[in-house]
């Protein structure tokens, strides 16, 4: 289901009055701002609970104007950007001096993608409209740490009594994790992958002929960077946890969802309440359920989650990341 065109006009003029939309993109459903209202973003942070200190990423239209936001846009942008735009790859540049700090974390960079969604883009194409070289600040619609939303019914269970929130339909996220982030921002160091995802530093390396370097300690701070993040509310632990056997005493009598993409079984946990639910052995797919399925133990009272070990391929590295920071949260 899409929302129709008078909805996303009726979105866009929300947006201009300084109200925040609920916004499907290929990856998650976003949590929308006018990029320049300080007042709007503020709505953001206040919503999901998000530190302010905490950066956004702005999303503009396929055909925006960059050199709006951006100071300078390097060679390997472009290539990129003809690539992978509209798609699931954020890049990070020196921001001009109309970008405001409210955005940005205080920092001197700004991070920019176009989704490849077609209501995102019709809603970015309308607010443009509206309001010339207008941006749209979209992190995941959810309270701050949460797993992130992929569908309208988690958006909806996100935020119930919200009234200031508009909300613009679409279908399932396609993707189903945060997009790729790319520093481009530092000449003297080169590309750097700060976040990983659907784009992985193999495709990156196929279009600019570099391969990413790894985020170091003066890379610039950006969205999903804190160590806990991506969480549900069901306790979740890895796979090794089940080389401890205080470990299985206590999980013995619990109900456990177990995410298992091999065709292995878990005999070593067989005396508790088990349930294996099956994961894609591809990469891309199994990223394009993982929030629904951890969304959905969430209503189906179990008592943790145990994640089976993922493989090193260079390909689950999104994968990888995003659950590696909900782990971290228990």
């Amino acid at each position: 289901m899409f929302s129709s065109e008078s909805n996303i006009k009726a979105a866009a003029r929300h947006l201009l009055a300084g109200g925040l939309v609920a916004m499907p993109t290929e990856t998650v459903y976003g949590l929308g701002a006018d990029a320049l209202n300080e007042e709007a973003v503020s709505k953001i942070y206040s919503t999901k609970g998000r530190p302010k200190n905490h950066p956004l990423i702005v999303h503009v239209h396929k055909d925006a104007d960059l050199d709006f936001w951006a100071k300078k846009i390097p060679i390997h942008a472009r290539k990129l950007i003809e690539a992978f735009w509209p798609g699931p790859l954020t890049l990070v540049f020196k921001k001009t001096d109309i970008v405001p700090d409210f955005i940005t974390g205080g920092q001197d960079t700004v991070a920019i993608r176009s989704p490849n969604h077609t209501v995102a883009q019709a809603l970015l194409k309308e607010f443009a409209t509206l309001k010339t070289n207008s941006g749209i600040v979209a992190p995941s619609a959810n309270i701050f740490g949460h797993v992130s939303p992929t569908k309208n019914e988690h958006v909806l269970s996100e935020f119930p009594n919200q009234k200031d929130l508009f909300f613009l339909e679409g279908d399932s996220s396609e993707i189903g994790i945060e997009s790729t982030i790319l520093d481009l921002s530092r000449e003297d160091i080169g590309p750097v992958l700060l976040r990983p995802g659907h784009i992985s530093k193999k495709d990156i390396q196929k279009i600019i002929g570099i391969y990413p370097k790894d985020k170091d300690e003066s890379a610039p701070v950006v969205s999903g960077s804190l160590k806990s993040h991506y969480a549900p509310k069901v306790p979740i632990y890895a796979e090794d946890k089940l080389n401890d056997q205080s470990f299985l005493k206590e999980i013995r009598d619990k109900k456990i969802a177990f995410l298992q993409y091999s065709n292995q079984k878990k005999s070593d946990i067989k005396e508790s309440k088990l349930n294996i639910i099956s994961m894609p052995s591809d990469a891309k797919k199994y990223a394009s359920i993982i929030y629904d399925v951890l969304r959905n133990i969430e209503l189906q009272n179990y008592d943790l989650i145990i994640i089976e070990k993922l493989p090193q391929d260079i390909e689950w590295d999104g994968v990888r990341d995003r659950l590696s920071r909900a782990l971290a949260a228990y």
